[in-house]
């Protein structure tokens, strides 16, 4: 075909697409003003939404009582199609179409009787239940028949007279709605009703941004990811399954995308990126690219690999300059298309059904063309191609393609080749070598200087190789003897044999003397297992993992493991006693690995996996996790039952969110503070050092798994109940760093806390560093299990104490030194004379103490040892002392013990004259033990009658109820924290 008349053949195509696309728009147009179909969202109802028949202004909703009922009137209606894929509308939307003053098109029944009338080929129906004041002209015979009626039984009879003014039409659809596509990503990631594989399209986008897949359907996350994809230039969605991609459709912003290796048919989403530059779709499904034609700007297509047959519109393709249709369906009479462009520099149609390649002759701008592995026999097809193009036709049935014609073509050439022909000739003739090197499986090629390895393809039948002592620098040209077993590699230039994976069948190499560069799994696997003499390029312990990535793989050779691994993204190779991770450097797709139960010490092979998600490192010998910063996608780490002492290398991770470190040696938690995302956390079996209230707040903020050390059991309880306190009054920011920042500010300016009633026995946290609790000056601790209140030195600011009803039997040794206390509260306890009360009367600020129901007598001696006298030492000034319901009797008034000159005196009656002073002073009584023994007499105490105002102080000190309101005043507000479980 001449120039002219492609031109001439182009735009009488184009005339006719344009007319076609004309007569399709104005057929919609006509459609739409008519009749229309949508979706009605019915949050109210059972179903959630149906489907509205839009026809001459009114709305007719199909809501049957049966789906199969509703897709049957669709049908009859013109309507072929998921209803999926309708415009959704509310019915603020079509209230001015009267959808619920309609009837229903539903087929009939008892509930629906519907009666059919005809007159002059026009068919009303009658909808006697909800609609008999109406009729209704049917648009199509098929909408009769969707509603189980017959025309043959309708009543011959016009009925228009009866009705007047009541006459409306249900008009019928001819031809499928077009939905209109979403206009942005986030309209695609918010979009309610997407399909299967639209939402798996939609998903796979999510995972390639920051967001992940979980911001499908959050508004706010997926306009972040449209934010971060709309930047893109360059998209590779390879290998990832996709079968529908209409969500591409936005992505107006790429000139080179990549969707190779999926499950693609339908290209129409395409049509909208108009600056793609370069288009890769190989291994799909596809059959039609007509959509690509709307590309203006497309150089590259890649279609390697697929169905197509038809190429008539790449003619139309404008810009297009390398086309690969590799391994298609193309014969010779799929070449017109391809023959009438003008742009395509380089072309790739081998692997098809080409016989005769004659038309892309004329194609003025081809530099290059692959016409291997067709059906093409004439040897002169390609003298036929300008001297200018580059013609490959391997694996043809060619006359002249065999060893014998390309010897006598490069025999003499000055050219590396040559020395491989000579070698292979060995002084026989071209045409004798032929013949006798068919019949061999067994090649010596050795000490040859070789170094380019083409004539090989004629041969492919070659099983044993001998290249020792050549030039070689790359093996690819040995992947053309597919049935080779057994290659000599030795003492060659080589660095990189990654090449060979290629070869199923090969079971023996030999690499000695080259300077191999291992940088794959391929390389690794292939020096491992088949190599032998390479002990000094791979150690045991490198060969175990390969093997372990072998049996991982349930594969026996190193061409079927890295088929499987290449693109992998879940490796589990736990307990396979391996100590090295080298061989997996190049797994760079991996997002789950498990390598549990080793003996693992280096990570750093580790760090180029940088789309690891979840790595368990579980009982290693790991002690650096310095990995882990080059690895900024990991969420989930587990490193328990490792030496791992040290986590300032995880500190300020952006993404990890889980993290065990269960029968680790870590002490220190401050790398975890500046974690924001962490919420969940394994301590099992650690000791960890608790200094800083941000270290319980990360704890807490973590959702942290029990187990830690038995040790830190009690005084957990005591931290998880601070840290509800504070959540009741601060809720928690966005992250864990915020939070913990806001946790010690609340701790360390905290003036009241109320513990009470908690079920604790430990205040040991107390003690915690960073400033905190140091301001308090109230606290209550009441209804638990302490029996220490030791921790309570810490607390300089400290006036009021409440520690009502705990196991408290024993005050030690400077528990209140320098503590300011001016109301203690230490009833229902255990408390007896001597050291405890001892450490109460240290307290020189104390005005009003509470010791009622302990174990208290009033044998108080008047020595000096301060054990002795008891509350003697009390501070003169006290305004209550409560200690009702004790064990103070009548033989502790006065008492003497010991004897002369040793003599010790005293008794509860030096101590009762407190009251006594009091009522003199015009006061309360100040001291009250009402429920004790001595109460039950008092008349007859010693020597009381002699004294009225001390008989009238102890009657008063037995009876006068104790002034409430001095409690409710000293006491801390009370607080009522949300639980939190640890």
């Amino acid at each position: 075909m001449s120039a002219c008349s492609r031109k001439n053949s182009l735009l009488f195509f184009s005339i006719i697409i344009a007319l076609i696309i004309a007569l399709i728009a104005i057929t919609k147009t006509m459609a739409s003003d008519s009749v229309d179909l949508v979706m009605l969202e019915d949050s109210n109802g059972e179903r959630g939404s149906y489907a509205l028949l839009i026809s001459h202004g009114l709305a007719y909703p199909i809501k049957c009582s049966a789906i199969s009922d509703e897709y049957q009137v669709l049908e009859g209606l013109g309507f072929h199609f998921d209803t999926s894929s309708l415009k959704r509308v509310s019915l603020d939307d079509v209230e001015a179409s009267k959808p619920h003053e309609q009837p229903l098109l539903c087929p009939k029944s008892a509930d629906n009787e519907i009666e059919l009338f005809q007159n002059d080929n026009t068919y009303y129906l009658r909808f006697k239940n909800t609609h008999p004041n109406d009729i209704y002209i049917a648009g199509c015979e098929e909408l009769i028949l969707s509603l189980n009626l017959s025309p043959a039984e309708a009543v011959v009879k016009d009925p228009t007279p009866f009705y007047e003014g009541h006459i409306f039409t249900i008009g019928c659809f001819r031809g499928n709605p077009v939905e209109e596509l979403p206009k942005s990503f986030t309209e695609w990631c918010t979009k309610g009703d997407l399909t299967d594989a639209q939402k798996y399209t939609v998903q796979t986008l999510l995972r390639a941004t920051t967001e992940g897949s979980t911001a499908l359907g959050n508004a706010s996350k997926c306009k972040k990811a449209e934010n971060s994809l709309m930047k893109l230039k360059t998209l590779d969605l390879s290998g990832r399954g996709l079968t529908d991609i209409g969500p591409l459709n936005v992505f107006t912003n790429l000139i080179s995308l990549i969707l190779n290796n999926n499950k693609i048919q339908d290209l129409s989403p395409l049509s909208s990126l108009n600056g793609l530059v370069t288009l890769k779709l190989a291994d799909n499904k596809i059959s039609d690219v007509t959509p690509l034609s709307a590309l203006p700007s497309l150089k590259e297509l890649d279609l390697k690999n697929n169905t197509i047959v038809d190429t008539q519109i790449i003619a139309s393709f404008g810009a297009l300059e390398k086309l690969n249709l590799s391994g298609n369906k193309l014969t010779n009479l799929s070449l017109e298309g391809i023959a009438n462009s003008e742009s395509i520099k380089i072309l790739d149609l081998s692997n098809n059904q080409i016989s005769d390649p004659t038309p892309l002759h004329t194609m003025k701008l081809l530099s290059k063309v692959n016409l291997s592995n067709n059906q093409i026999s004439r040897s002169d097809v390609a003298s036929g191609f300008p001297a200018t193009v580059e013609v490959e036709m391997d694996a043809n049935p060619l006359d002249g393609n065999s060893f014998f014609a390309f010897c006598m073509a490069h025999k003499n050439d000055n050219a590396p080749i040559a020395n491989t022909l000579k070698k292979m000739m060995a002084d026989k003739n071209c045409q004798s070598a032929d013949a006798e090197l068919k019949t061999k499986t067994t090649l010596d090629l050795k000490d040859s200087d070789i170094s380019d390895l083409t004539p090989l393809k004629f041969f492919p039948q070659i099983r044993v190789i001998d290249l020792s002592n050549n030039t070689l620098s790359d093996v690819s040209g040995l992947l053309v003897l597919r049935d080779l077993r057994e290659v000599n590699l030795s003492n060659n230039n080589l660095q990189d044999i990654s090449p060979l994976r290629e070869l199923s069948k090969l079971t023996t190499i030999q690499i000695a003397g080259n300077t191999i560069t291992i940088h794959d799994f391929p390389s690794w696997c292939l020096i491992s297992k088949i190599a032998t003499d390479a002990d000094t390029l791979v150690s045991a312990e490198e060969k175990k993992t390969v093997e372990a990535m072998l049996r991982a793989t349930s594969s026996n050779s190193c061409f079927d493991a890295h088929r499987k691994l290449v693109r992998a993204t879940t490796l589990d190779l736990s307990n396979k006693a391996i100590s090295t991770l080298r061989p997996l450097s190049s797994l760079v797709y991996l997002r789950d690995l498990n390598l549990m139960g080793n003996a693992i010490v280096d990570l750093s092979p580790l760090a180029a996996l940088k789309q690891l998600a979840t790595l368990n490192l579980i009982n290693n010998k790991i002690v650096s996790l310095e990995v882990i910063k080059s690895l900024p996608n990991l969420v989930t780490l587990f490193v328990g039952s490792n030496p791992v002492k040290n986590l300032f290398h995880l500190i300020n991770h952006p993404a990890l969110t889980s993290l065990g470190l269960a029968n680790t040696q870590v002490v220190e938690l401050d790398a975890l503070w500046s974690i924001p995302k962490l919420k969940n956390l394994a301590l099992d079996g650690l000791q960890p050092h608790l200094g800083d209230f941000r270290d319980i707040c990360i704890l807490a903020k973590a959702n942290f798994r029990t187990g830690l050390h038995s040790a830190f059991a009690e005084s957990l309880l005591t931290y998880s109940a601070i840290y509800n306190i504070f959540r009741s009054a601060n809720p928690a920011p966005s992250t864990a760093a915020e939070n913990c920042t806001t946790a010690l500010t609340w701790a360390n300016t905290l003036t009241s806390l109320d513990l009470s009633g908690k079920n604790i026995s430990d205040l040991t946290p107390l003690y915690l560093g960073g400033g905190a609790f140091k301001a308090l000056t109230s606290l209550s601790v009441s209804n638990n299990r302490i029996s220490d209140l030791s921790p309570i030195n810490a607390l300089k600011q400290l006036k009021s104490l409440l520690a009502i009803n705990n196991l408290i039997s024993e005050i030690k040794e400077h528990t209140f030194e320098g503590v300011p206390l001016t109301y203690l509260n230490l009833g229902q306890n255990k408390i007896t004379n001597g050291g405890s009360t001892a450490e109460i009367v240290k307290i020189s600020t104390l005005k009003v103490l509470h010791l009622q129901d302990n174990l208290i007598t009033g044998r108080f001696l008047t020595n000096t040892d301060i054990n002795s006298s008891g509350l003697l030492r009390l501070p003169a000034n006290m305004e209550i002392i409560n200690l009702q319901n004790n064990k103070i009797d009548a033989d502790s008034w006065k008492i003497l013990r010991g004897h002369f000159p040793r003599l010790q005196t005293g008794g509860f009656h030096l101590f009762a004259t407190r009251a006594k002073e009091n009522l003199g002073q015009g006061k309360a009584v100040g001291l009250y033990i009402k429920g004790n023994a001595i109460c039950n007499n008092v008349a007859g105490l010693t020597d009381i009658n002699n004294d009225a105002a001390l008989k009238e102080g102890m009657n008063r000190a037995c009876n006068d109820k104790l002034p409430l309101f001095r409690i409710i005043r000293d006491t801390p507000p009370i607080r009522f924290p949300i639980p939190l479980h640890l």
